[in-house]
């Protein structure tokens, strides 16, 4: 199968049958794939390059964001959704998260 790089992995998503225009859904413990480039910040602009060339520009990615909550009698003023509230669910939402 060769060494895992950005066509290969674009490649497997094809064959799983990921194609231009779907939607899908994903939650992923990247480190379990065994796909690691130079840095982390490399690796997860590698994945963001591929998840977005396997949907292509009619396509949507979904992954899970969550961002800091509260208890409910516990409400603190400045623990509130914004579109500056970064993720807390990983290596992954955040990096899609702060890609324009």
């Amino acid at each position: 199968m060769g060494q895992l790089n950005k066509s290969l992995l674009l490649q497997q998503l094809k064959t799983l049958g990921i194609e231009k225009g779907d939607t899908i859904f994903i939650a992923a413990d990247l480190i379990r794939v065994g796909y690691y480039v130079n840095s982390r910040e490399k690796t997860l602009s590698d994945w963001v390059d591929v998840l977005l060339d396997s949907v292509g520009s009619s396509g949507t990615i979904v992954i899970p964001a969550y961002t800091e909550t509260f208890f409910f009698f516990r409400k603190k003023a400045e623990v509130v959704f914004r579109e500056s509230s970064f993720t807390t669910s990983g290596s992954l939402s955040l990096a899609f998260q702060k890609n324009p």
